[in-house]
């Protein structure tokens, strides 16, 4: 068996979680800033199996979005965040929005409650604890929003929102300048992405 066949057997024996991790690792990220939760306690449990990444906890979800926007800025890296559910997801908005106006590619993955527990009907705010629809909160200010609920299309979302984040990125003037902010094309103006 070759390298790659063996490299996809282990990929298919593998938790999401697990897979989650790999993926980064194979894209170069060298770090990722967290805040633990609950919801993404498996992601965080992969970084204790492998020396090839390392996690850096931050005191707040705000601090690491910025915290990997500057990354970004300082490096060319993809900057890369983490947080649980719920208020996680909401305290990450902000740095959301900065990469947005700025259009510095990063990617956010936020933990979500279990689907048996998400609510069916719209007319109830929560069914589960820390329930949140942070999609629709983050999708006017990323280029790709998604909730990934098919284990099978993980990779799909990924490749989606890493695209997403670097693909205009060689076609763009660059954030911050505010005379070419107006010019740009709406749908290509801003890099953070999320996978929520």
């Amino acid at each position: 068996m070759g390298r790659a066949q063996q490299k996809l057997c282990r990929m298919l024996n593998m938790k999401l979680a697990d897979y989650v991790i790999e993926y980064l690792i194979e894209l170069g990220v060298k770090q990722v800033f967290l805040v633990y939760g609950a919801a993404i306690g498996d992601l965080v449990d992969y970084f204790t199996k492998t020396d090839r990444i390392k996690y850096l906890c931050v005191m707040h979800e705000q601090a690491g979005a910025f915290a990997a926007e500057t990354l970004t800025k300082v490096s060319g890296e993809l900057g890369v965040t983490m947080v649980t559910s719920g208020p996680g997801g909401t305290n990450l908005l902000t740095g959301i929005a900065n990469c947005w106006y700025d259009s510095i590619p990063n990617l956010y993955i936020t933990g979500q409650i279990h689907s048996q527990f998400l609510r069916k009907d719209p007319s109830i705010r929560q069914v589960g604890f820390q329930e949140n629809d942070i999609v629709s909160m983050a999708e006017p200010i990323t280029k790709f929003a998604t909730m990934v609920t098919d284990p099978n299309k993980i990779k799909w979302a990924l490749d989606k929102a890493v695209y997403e984040a670097t693909a205009a990125e060689a076609t763009e003037s660059g954030g911050g300048d505010e005379g070419g902010r107006e010019e740009r094309d709406q749908e290509t103006a801003g890099h953070s992405v999320s996978v929520l």
